[in-house]
């Protein structure tokens, strides 16, 4: 992010071009409402992302927020150029790409409601590092919240050992994608000669693998660029939770939240682990300490705010009544013998469990299950499912309302796959309309990158029919009209699509074929927030 070389390697082997949910404005806007803070609305606010390379990150925020102005920063030429021409493609009029070093940032970039210093902080040289809280406490608005993410001990002191023997491995490489290769290959090497289930060591060196595997976004090209920048980039400082909180102090910065709320919470522990924790703990930055020593936490998205901010960390059920809720929780089907008939057990897609015996919440659940991903306003969830549930007409409603916010609030600790609070709703749709319609930003995405991201800025893997099917979303075309094309171009021979030996008797069969596979991939569009109401 600094250029202290002749060559830049960032213009060399650019960053892949992608979207960190974790970064979301809106995301930020709830957790600070959630505090006790006043947050600027996303949908008219100033956001700065320093490090944002082509400014793929800022886009769809563009797109999705016409009244707000996105400004990125990076100091490759080549990624900031290519960013300035897809803008013009994209015709986005609140989007500026800068290419400027951090080091060199002037006071009349002016004030920002938010900020995201993203895969920047643990990857600089310290004096960069500090100039990173500097511009963020300099540019950040009264009310403002900054997002900055980074590699942590201690679960960082492990893979710290992987990158010292891949560094050993290229010491003398100095061609960079022969680097990433060398160095692949070494853990590959390690982790098949010792044996996964040997040694821990040899366990690690397999989650290792699992994770770079995870980590990959398309062609060859991009998962090396993300092994050089990461493990064998120069720098790579990982950091005590405690020590990052110390260096924002220092700058008149004060830890809010996690971006993932989730992660702060002892919840998932048994109350005894929790309880021990709690009693060594003098304050939330030793508890959470604490917890990244239990978690052997290696990566931490951090939000900040001014430490004039007064912090509100007193969590009561009556918070959760100004937010829009969204879960995609089922409820489980393979119950336990030894659980009570009574009781309801929700999962998330993550493996996370809540259970309740609570009949509004049971059908509060299901509620949002059904509309999802549309996001509904606490209030509405209670008002239309007290339609379906009968209540004891000496019960107070507002005991159950509490019971039921509560209850939510208690499984948003546990995960956010098991309910989401947003402060405002995406502009999604559960329901396939007459002449569907995609994201723009989505079906623009098809020619840049191997996943696209949806309305609630989530990366989507989609297959070679459904990024076909995708590309035509516009709103102006019925289904007959998409049966029509897609039928053609797979009788011509363009487009493939898997049909069984024992269904190609005739055209008329692969049209109904041809049909069924539409209506299924228009409903995973809808499930998966790429259509637009």
């Amino acid at each position: 992010m600094t250029n202290t070389e002749t060559t830049n390697p960032y213009d060399d082997f650019p960053y892949p071009h992608l979207t960190h949910s974790h970064t979301h404005p809106e995301r930020m806007e709830t957790l600070a409402a959630m505090l006790g803070m006043s947050p600027a609305p996303v949908d008219n606010c100033r956001v700065l992302e320093l490090g944002c390379a082509s400014g793929f990150n800022l886009f769809p925020f563009a797109y999705c927020y016409p009244n707000s102005d996105f400004i990125g920063v990076d100091y490759s030429e080549v990624q900031i150029d290519y960013g300035i021409e897809r803008v013009k493609e994209l015709g986005l009029t609140n989007v500026e790409l800068l290419c400027q070093d951090v080091m060199d940032i002037q006071v009349d970039l002016g004030l920002f409601d938010y900020i995201i210093i993203h895969g920047i902080y643990s990857w600089v040289p310290p004096a960069v590092r500090d100039q990173l809280i500097v511009l963020s406490k300099r540019h950040l608005a009264p009310k403002g919240v900054a997002y900055i993410s980074y590699n942590t001990y201690p679960g960082w002191a492990m893979m710290g050992m992987l990158r010292g023997m891949m560094l050993y491995r290229v010491r003398d490489i100095e061609t960079p994608m022969e680097k990433a290769n060398e160095a692949r290959k070494l853990v590959e090497f390690l982790h098949d000669s010792i044996g996964p289930k040997e040694s821990a060591y040899g366990a690690y060196l397999g989650q290792y693998l699992e994770l770079i595997r995870k980590k990959r976004v398309g062609t060859k090209v991009e998962d090396v660029t993300l092994l050089l920048h990461d493990e064998l980039e120069e720098f790579n400082e990982p950091v005590y939770f405690h020590e990052f909180v110390e260096h924002a102090n220092s700058h008149g910065l004060q830890y809010l939240v996690e971006a993932e709320f989730s992660s702060v919470i002892p919840s998932r522990h048994p109350t005894e682990v929790g309880d021990y924790i709690r009693q060594i703990s003098r304050d939330t930055i030793e508890m959470e300490q604490y917890l990244d020593f239990l978690n052997f936490r290696t990566f931490r998205r951090t939000l900040l705010c001014h430490d004039a901010i007064e912090v509100n960390r007193i969590f009561t059920p009556e918070v959760v009544f100004d937010f829009h809720l969204v879960s995609e929780a089922k409820p489980v089907t393979d119950r336990s013998d030894d659980l009570p008939e009574n009781l309801v057990q929700f999962r998330g897609k993550d493996g996370a469990n809540f259970t309740t015996d609570h009949s509004l919440t049971i059908e509060a659940f299901n509620y949002l299950g059904k509309i999802f991903p549309r996001a509904v306003s606490f209030k509405e969830v209670i008002k239309d499912c007290l339609k379906e549930v009968f209540l004891n007409p000496e019960e107070s409603v507002a005991d159950h309302a509490a019971m039921v916010a509560g209850n939510f609030l208690r499984a948003y600790s546990y995960s956010e796959s098991l309910v989401e609070f947003h402060i405002r709703p995406y502009n999604v749709t559960q329901n396939v309309s007459d002449k569907p319609e995609a994201s723009m930003i989505a079906r623009w995405q098809l020619d840049y990158m191997v996943k696209v991201t949806n309305m609630r800025h989530e990366r989507v893997t989609l297959d070679s029919l459904s990024r076909y099917l995708l590309r035509l979303l516009n709103g102006k075309r019925d289904k007959d009209e998409l049966l029509e094309l897609l039928s053609r171009d797979i009788e011509a021979g363009s487009l493939k699509l898997e049909i069984k030996e024992t269904n190609k008797s005739g055209s008329e069969d692969i049209s109904k074929l041809v049909k069924i596979e539409i209506d299924n991939r228009l409903e995973f569009f809808a499930r998966a927030s790429l259509l637009i109401a």
